[in-house]
């Protein structure tokens, strides 16, 4: 299912009419998107720690990208190299978004080290390796490590690398990014999780569009007695969307 066909369902399900322009398909798909990552990243962590890691492989995108060297930075003072993320990645536990960093064919890199594993990291763990004889970077031994740029760009660095090496070899876990989005686009989410997604983005879409009863008191002393009062539901945090195979806390 595209991601224009979802989205329409759910303006159906919303019963919108003319006077619902305001909430179209723009706003919706922030709430889509916001409801996807939730999902994908619970899916992929699921499978990563408990499974073989083959069934989140759909959203694994490998690319091929350029590598800059540079002398230091205010956010690492150690001189290194960095490339900028393709693309959105899922929010996982220990930078899991990334998947792989290799050197690619025609990277630049010495034969004796084109097969090297590189480890991802963190810069305060980094730190206490990095004179280390035998854990330091080297070119055999890279590392690489996430931060963020003065000017807000996501980038990660790479420690230990030749700065003949001019492109590597990246696997992410790719995010949908709601600049990038195309609404003919296949939504990337197993077929049995789409009810799970609509259910999530139906759950967040009935605030905007609901509207408070007329009212002449706070207090409620304009109602009848025995008023039924209907309210909108809440998002739990045990809702079993959430926390799939955990038991919700009665």
């Amino acid at each position: 299912m595209t991601y224009r066909l979802f989205i329409d369902d759910i303006r159906v399900a919303l019963g919108m009419v003319h006077d619902d322009a305001l909430w179209s398909r723009e706003p919706i798909l922030m709430n889509v998107l916001y409801g996807l990552n939730l999902l994908g990243a619970q899916d992929l962590s699921r499978d990563l720690t408990t499974g073989d890691g083959l069934q989140g492989m759909h959203r694994r995108r490998v690319v091929c990208v350029p590598v800059e060297h540079i002398s230091g930075c205010n956010e690492c003072e150690w001189k290194h190299s960095y490339f900028e993320l393709p693309s959105e990645t899922y929010d996982l536990p220990y930078d899991g978004g990334i998947t792989m960093v290799r050197y690619g064919k025609d990277s630049g890199c010495k034969p004796a080290v084109a097969g090297a594993s590189f480890t991802i990291t963190s810069l305060e763990h980094l730190s206490g390796l990095w004179d280390h004889p035998y854990q330091g970077p080297r070119e055999d031994r890279p590392y690489v490590a996430r931060y963020m740029s003065e000017d807000g760009k996501d980038r990660v660095g790479v420690f230990g690398i030749s700065p003949l090496v001019k492109k590597l070899l990246v696997g992410v876990f790719y995010a949908p990014k709601y600049e990038t989005v195309d609404l003919d686009e296949e939504i990337p989410l197993d077929i049995h999780r789409l009810h799970d997604l609509k259910r999530l983005v139906l759950t967040m879409s009935v605030w905007p569009l609901g509207l408070p009863q007329e009212r002449y008191k706070n207090d409620g002393r304009d109602f009848e007695p025995d008023t039924v009062i209907n309210t909108r539901p809440l998002i739990s945090l045990n809702d079993p969307i959430l926390n799939s195979g955990v038991k919700p806390v009665e």
